[in-house]
């Protein structure tokens, strides 16, 4: 059976950025193949690109009521 990876909260980029980090440092020590790592990233990546744009779309949003 495999090891369980704890994950932390995903709902913000810094939760993200964190678990990234994570899946970087298990790639470099062995704990998981790096072709899962990748994938991880790559999902992780796309998650943090989401929070981003939901972000400036909130700001935009603030903006347009000011006016």
């Amino acid at each position: 059976m495999a090891k369980r990876i704890r994950i932390d909260k995903l709902g913000t980029v810094e939760g993200v950025s964190l678990e990234y980090q994570r899946v970087y440092r298990a790639a470099r020590r062995g704990t998981i193949d790096i072709s899962v790592a990748s994938k991880l990233a790559y999902m992780l990546k796309n998650l943090a690109s989401i929070h981003t744009d939901h972000e400036l779309e909130r700001r935009i949003e603030a903006i347009d009521e000011q006016i």
